[in-house]
C-alpha cells in the first residue's frame, strides 16, 4: 500500500516536498518526468533502481534521481518511509508521480 502526504505544494511554490510510505513487499516505479527528484530516507529497507543503476537504500541515506531518468523502488524488505523533494509547483504537474 503507497501513502503519501505532500507539505509543500502550489502554483506560488516552486518546490513540492512530502513523506511517502511503502509497505514491505510493494513494487514502486515511476515513468521517467522531466523535474529531478531527491528522495531522503526515514526508515525500512529497499533497493532503488535508477535508470540502469542498482542501490541498495536504507534509513539516513538520500539518492539523487535526474530529470528524465526511470527510477523504482523495488524488495522492499520492511515498510519503507522517505522525504521526496523535487522542483515543482503542483505534485499534480509532475507527471507519472502519485
Amino acid at each position: 500500500t503507497n501513502k503519501q502526504k505532500t507539505f509543500i505544494s502550489g502554483k506560488r511554490k516552486k518546490l513540492t516536498f512530502g513523506i511517502q510510505m511503502l509497505k514491505k513487499n510493494d513494487d514502486y516505479g515511476e515513468p521517467a518526468h522531466k523535474n529531478g527528484e531527491v528522495y531522503f530516507i526515514l526508515k525500512g529497507y529497499a533497493r532503488l533502481r535508477i535508470g540502469k543503476k542498482d542501490f541498495a537504500v536504507s534509513p539516513g541515506m538520500a539518492m539523487y534521481v535526474p530529470p528524465a531518468v526511470f527510477h523504482k523502488f523495488y524488495d522492499i524488505k520492511s515498510d519503507l518511509v522517505f522525504l521526496f523533494i523535487f522542483a515543482c509547483s503542483d505534485v499534480k504537474a509532475h507527471k507519472g508521480h502519485f
